[in-house]
């Protein structure tokens, strides 16, 4: 004796759920694009407002603070504005490590932007490559880890979170 199940779907109801499937899975996939986008780019608006009002680091040396505030003319910009270079760099970009890895946003100085380096000892030096010495500097002068930590704690990727979860769910109808 021969167990059989049969299971009937009306063809409405069917075609209802099929399309709620395909809806969701559009939402989905379009959500896990734009939320760490969006995550990067409140991240880079952190960095740039912490860059804006920093005030609270030591100079490197009392000649450079002579240099870099009183014959630059930078007093009241805020600790990290020399030429802006960095300002200028901050960008979310896509980075992907591996070729079969989903591609994936990043906010901050993205590998291959150059800046001059103006020396306070007179004249230009050689081009150095900005991702290259904020990684040296954030060891003297944290900016990006404490800004990731701030961020975190602020909850903003969990409203960003959220927000793709509604959505998600309002394609289920």
């Amino acid at each position: 004796m021969a167990f059989r199940l049969g299971v009937r779907f009306d063809t409405k109801d069917f075609l209802r759920w099929t399309s709620a499937l395909f809806r969701v899975s559009v939402v989905n996939f379009g959500q896990s694009k734009s939320v760490p986008r969006k995550c990067a780019t409140e991240y880079v608006f952190m960095v740039r407002k912490n860059i804006m009002g920093f005030r609270s680091m030591r100079p490197y040396s009392p000649q450079y603070y002579e240099w870099k505030y009183q014959k630059m003319g930078l007093v009241g910009k805020g600790f990290w504005r020399l030429h802006d270079h960095l300002m200028n760099s901050l960008m979310v970009f896509q980075v992907q490590k591996e070729a079969n890895e989903s591609i994936a946003y990043m906010g901050g100085v993205p590998n291959g932007i150059f800046a001059m380096r103006i020396s306070m000892f007179g004249g230009m030096q050689k081009a150095k490559e900005i991702a290259m010495y904020g990684k040296k500097a954030e060891e003297l002068r944290p900016l990006f880890k404490p800004t990731a930590e701030q961020y975190i704690r602020a909850g903003y990727w969990e409203s960003q979170l959220e927000g793709a979860k509604r959505k998600i769910k309002g394609a289920w109808r």
